[in-house]
């Protein structure tokens, strides 16, 4: 197998994907010249589906081994990253919280100082490169009591329960529908 190496990154692009792009251009023109409107045109459009497949398949096997190497490498160099960097993002993660609590507390002495008529000025530095952001969560006490608008379709499941009982269930609100899709192979 003879190569050619591109760029200073040195990638590896194996001959057989020089070939294969050449056909690959040829397919996307005759793809988008094709007008499927009688049998023999769409068996057409399926044996140009088929040669798709196998020069996709061809380009694939081609880089195979590359993307093998490069997917290990990524993964040693990720796990080793994180070797490193957990420590750090779990000290980050305390130091937030202790922060973000002192702040709170803080916050609410002076607004108790402020309820009884007194002033405090604040003692949080905003001098360092650090910025304190309010945010709102939220918790569900009663799922039943929840207004309907902040409630979500779970589309997926829906879906699924339409593929394996092709649309015999009823469900209220929902209308299941066959449409067609092409598989190549």
């Amino acid at each position: 197998m003879t190569s050619t190496v591109i760029s200073e990154d040195m990638v590896i692009i194996p001959n057989e994907i020089v070939d294969a792009t050449i056909q690959a251009d040829g397919i996307e023109i005759l793809a988008e010249s094709l007008i499927v409107d009688s049998p023999a045109k769409f068996s057409a459009g399926g044996s140009l589906m088929g040669e798709i497949k196998t020069v996709r398949n061809g380009i694939k096997d081609a880089l195979k081994s590359q993307k093998i190497e490069a997917q290990k490498k990524h993964k040693a160099f990720c796990s080793l990253e994180q070797k490193y960097t957990d420590p750090l993002d779990h000290a980050e993660e305390l130091l937030k919280q202790k922060m973000a609590e002192w702040v709170t507390n803080q916050q609410l002495e002076e607004q108790e100082a402020s309820n009884n008529g007194s002033s405090r000025p604040s003692i949080i530095p905003t001098d360092l490169d650090i910025s304190i952001r309010e945010m709102w969560k939220c918790d569900v006490e009663d799922l039943d009591k929840v207004p309907r608008e902040f409630l979500v379709v779970d589309q997926k499941k829906l879906s699924d329960l339409a593929k394996s009982t092709k649309g015999a269930i009823d469900v209220d609100g929902i209308r299941f529908y066959k449409t067609n899709i092409i598989v190549n192979g």
